[in-house]
């Protein structure tokens, strides 16, 4: 019997639209997981974002500061168990 897949192998992350301009709003995509209780926290910037359910996982909307300097900024999914994934937005 094979092992099951560790959540991080099971989860990925997207940005939509890819391009976001300050004033706009983006959708944070969480594929693969819709047990909330295994993630902790979701960070864009290092500004905190909440999560709710989607048919395909999580997901949370984001709104860029009208003054945030553009840019590449990485999201941080914080899981229970202490790991993290990090892509760049």
């Amino acid at each position: 019997m094979e092992p099951s897949p560790s959540l991080l192998d099971t989860i990925s992350l997207s940005v939509s639209p890819a391009s976001v301009l300050q004033g706009e709003i983006a959708l944070v995509n969480i594929d693969g997981s819709t047990n909330s209780a295994a993630l902790t926290g979701l960070t864009l910037g290092g500004e905190p974002l909440t999560m709710f359910p989607t048919q395909n996982g999580l997901a949370a909307f984001v709104g860029v500061n009208l003054h945030k300097e553009p840019g590449i900024y990485p999201i941080i999914l914080y899981l229970a168990d202490g790991r993290v994934l990090k892509e760049n937005a």
